[in-house]
Order: C-alpha cells, then sequence, then structure tokens
C-alpha cells in the first residue's frame, strides 16, 4: 500500500522497498507482477534489510529511509531487537546521503518515545524535523496504519534528517 502510494506521489523517485516476511512479500509480487509497467520507479526484493544492507548498499545511496511500524519486540529481553538499539543502526546511517531522512512510524506512544529518546542521545548527527501523532483525520499509508486508524488508535511519526556535514 505505501509502496504503490509513494511511487505515484513522487514519480521522479526511486523506491526500493525490502519486506523479509514470506506471506507479505508474496502478496505484493503478485501487485508489482501485474502493475509493473505502471511503477518502473518501484523495486521490490524480499530480504532482511540487515542483511541487504550490509552486504549491497554503498556508501550515501539513500535519500529516505523508512521503518513504518517495525517490530516493537516489547519484551525488555528484546530491546536489543528494537532498531535504534541494534549495532546496525549506524550502518543504515552510512548508507544516508546528507541531508536524507529517516521516518520512523509506530501506533506505540512508548516506542516512539524510546526511539526518539535513543535518537536524540547516541546519534548527534541527526535533528528531529518532523513529530506528529497522526490520528483519523490522517489518509493511512500502510495496511498496519490503516488497521490502527479504524480502531481508533493514534499512530506516531518521527522525522530525522542527516545533517549535511555529517561524512
Amino acid at each position: 500500500m505505501f509502496s504503490r502510494q509513494f511511487v505515484r506521489g513522487e514519480p521522479d523517485w526511486f523506491l526500493l522497498s525490502l519486506e523479509r516476511t514470506a506471506n507479505k512479500s508474496g502478496r505484493h509480487f503478485e501487485i508489482l507482477r501485474t502493475l509493473k509497467s505502471h511503477y518502473p520507479n518501484l523495486y521490490f526484493l524480499r530480504a532482511d534489510a540487515i542483511s541487504f544492507v550490509a552486504q549491497q548498499v554503498p556508501d550515501t545511496k539513500f535519500d529516505k529511509i523508512f521503518l513504518l511500524y517495525p517490530n516493537p519486540y516489547p519484551k525488555k529481553k528484546q530491546s536489543n531487537l528494537r532498531w535504534h538499539n541494534m549495532s546496525f543502526f549506524s550502518e543504515l546511517l552510512r548508507t544516508l546521503k546528507p541531508g536524507g531522512q529517516i521516518e520512523m512510524r509506530t501506533n506505540l506512544d512508548w516506542y516512539s518515545k524510546e526511539f526518539e529518546k535513543a535518537l536524540n542521545e547516541r546519534f548527534a548527527q541527526l535533528r528531529l524535523i518532523t513529530k506528529n501523532v497522526l490520528g483519523n483525520e490522517h489518509s493511512p499509508q500502510t495496511a498496519f496504519e490503516k488497521k490502527y486508524l479504524e480502531q481508533g488508535q493514534s499512530c506516531f511519526q518521527l522525522i530525522y534528517r542527516l545533517q549535511e556535514n555529517s561524512n
């Protein structure tokens, strides 16, 4: 849902969409096979983002990285699996162009606050530029977002910009 909406609205951008789970990627591949000629700026890959980025992506490649409704790993013993707590997060920043953005969305207030605190404390090269609470008036951009908003939940959006002089 997000991928198609994004490339429709940004025809000059190239979007690489990664999905690790087979059930989500299988449905997405079917949609893309049908609509491929309509979306030449979208490439979908079933892959683990960590392995793919570490092995395949050169430095300063991306203008924007989206972490949309990632698994929050809510148990305390799983906190090292959250994006902002993984050592991989620095590797992810390596692939972001100066001035590029990282956008994270979640339906969990505690998770958005923890993400914000971690980035503010550990990544001086990132600046918070947008902090929104998305409610019913917001047009959902992912299936998760649609489900959460229909259930009356709020969704939280944080957008950070990589400082230009952070090379």
